[in-house]
């Protein structure tokens, strides 16, 4: 089961949920380098290649702004938004958006980085609750420091995590980093957060359902009885997967404090030609 992190405020803006009241546009800000600099303490140097992973959000006016104008009924349909484009996060806050998918490649040292690291065997396991605004992110694996592409990677993930900072609008995160070689999570289910960004760095990603190829009712072992996945009627079309180096946001149960219909999800069993991976999770704390 996931961690569960805790902090006195979710938010600034709100003490019960993060994401209770869709954010105003102005309150969504561009991630950049300089905002970075200015406003957590990253050096500028150390974001030198953020060109293609900086997220410009200046077309998520119209997302945040539609969001708030919208009813508070849950839509029957939900669906994902897939894109190459970072400034599509923000459409998680649309009421029938329940899942952003942000496909991109990663830079040669940090898919060299992962590489290594994951040929060496060793179980990493790290769950923190962190303020950005304090964090030292080049602290993270610092066993693995010596290796090739350290530094890439580590800013990568500073890069992440502002951005998840910046959407909803809060200055700490829970961030759990894990290498696995099983399924952790192998049956199809939603979490209990609110909202989840998962990033698998090198290895199978994370497997998931389009919300009308999944019939509800099956998940659980209740609703399932027993029955695996592929046999109990749950999965009504193709299994998908979010490719390596992926950012996906997914809406949990606990979305806007209520029982949300979130992304339908599983972790994904390892094969001979890629036997592990290096899983991020951030979460908002509560």
């Amino acid at each position: 089961m996931p961690p569960r992190f805790s902090s006195r405020s979710v938010t600034r803006r709100t003490r019960r949920h993060p994401v209770r009241t869709p954010l105003p546009w102005n309150s969504i800000r561009a991630v950049s380098i300089d905002h970075l600099g200015n406003n957590y303490g990253i050096p500028p140097d150390g974001l030198s290649d953020a060109g293609d992973t900086r997220i410009n959000l200046k077309h998520s006016r119209y997302y945040a702004m539609n969001a708030a104008t919208c009813l508070r009924e849950t839509p029957r349909a939900r669906t994902a938004v897939i894109s190459g484009d970072f400034a599509d996060l923000a459409r998680i806050y649309q009421p029938d958006v329940n899942l952003c998918l942000i496909r991109r490649e990663p830079e040669p040292a940090i898919g060299r980085f992962v590489g290594q690291l994951l040929n060496q065997g060793a179980q990493i396991e790290s769950s923190q609750a962190l303020s950005f605004e304090h964090f030292d992110f080049s602290s993270l694996l610092p066993e693995y420091r010596e290796l090739e592409g350290h530094d890439s990677w580590w800013r990568d993930i500073a890069r992440l995590t502002a951005a998840f900072c910046d959407l909803f609008e809060t200055g700490s995160v829970g961030l759990r980093l894990r290498t696995l070689n099983q399924a952790m999570c192998p049956r199809f289910h939603v979490d209990f957060v609110p909202c989840r960004l998962v990033c698998t760095y090198g290895g199978r990603g994370t497997e998931w359902l389009a919300d009308d190829e999944v019939d509800r009712s099956k998940l659980g072992l209740a609703g399932s009885k027993g029955l695996p996945d592929e046999d109990s009627g749950l999965i009504l079309g193709s299994v998908r997967a979010m490719p390596a180096y992926a950012v996906a946001l997914m809406k949990g149960a606990t979305w806007e404090g209520r029982d949300y219909p979130g992304a339908v999800h599983r972790s994904p069993r390892p094969s001979l030609e890629q036997p592990r991976r290096l899983l991020l999770t951030l979460d908002l704390l509560q």
